[in-house]
C-alpha cells in the first residue's frame, strides 16, 4: 500500500484528562507536587509559548479525540485555539489520534466546521515537513 498510504509523524505534548490520575500517581511516587492549573491561571504563559510557535513558523494540532473521550472541551481547548488565532497563528493541523482503525479520520469534517467558526480559513497537512494549506471553505 506504499503508493496509497502516507504515514505522518509528529511531536505531541499535553495531558488528557482521563490520564490525570496516572500522572498524579507518577508525580507522587517521585515526591513531586502536582498542581493542575486552569488555562485562566496560565494564559499568559500559554500566550508566550504560542508566540514562539508562531515566530518559528510552527503550528499546533487540533485533535479530534476529545469526542471519543467524552471531554467537555476540544483538544487543545477552545480558548487556546482562539488565542492562537488571535496571536496570528495560521498553521493548524487536524488529527484523529487514531490508535485503532475505527478511529482513523474520525470527526475531521466536524473539526473543519468548528475551526471555520473560530475564524480560521485554512488547515495544514505536511509532506516532508513542508506545510500545505487547505481551505476550510464550506
Amino acid at each position: 500500500y506504499q503508493k496509497d498510504i502516507t504515514i505522518k509523524k509528529g511531536l505531541e505534548f499535553g495531558i488528557q484528562t482521563h490520564t490525570i490520575s496516572d500522572y498524579e500517581k507518577l508525580f507522587k511516587s517521585c515526591s513531586l507536587d502536582f498542581v493542575l492549573l486552569s488555562i485562566h491561571q496560565i494564559e499568559d504563559q500559554i500566550a508566550e509559548i504560542l508566540k514562539v510557535v508562531i515566530k518559528d513558523d510552527k503550528g499546533i494540532e487540533f485533535n479530534t479525540s476529545y469526542h471519543r473521550y467524552g471531554l467537555k472541551d476540544t483538544t487543545p481547548s477552545l480558548k487556546v485555539l482562539k488565542l492562537y488565532k488571535d496571536l496570528g497563528g495560521k498553521i493548524i493541523t487536524i488529527g484523529s489520534d487514531s490508535h485503532k482503525k475505527e478511529h482513523l479520520g474520525a470527526y475531521i469534517k466536524e473539526s473543519q466546521v468548528l475551526l471555520k467558526s473560530l475564524g480560521y480559513e485554512t488547515f495544514c497537512i505536511y509532506d516532508k515537513m513542508i506545510p500545505s494549506f487547505r481551505s476550510l471553505a464550506d
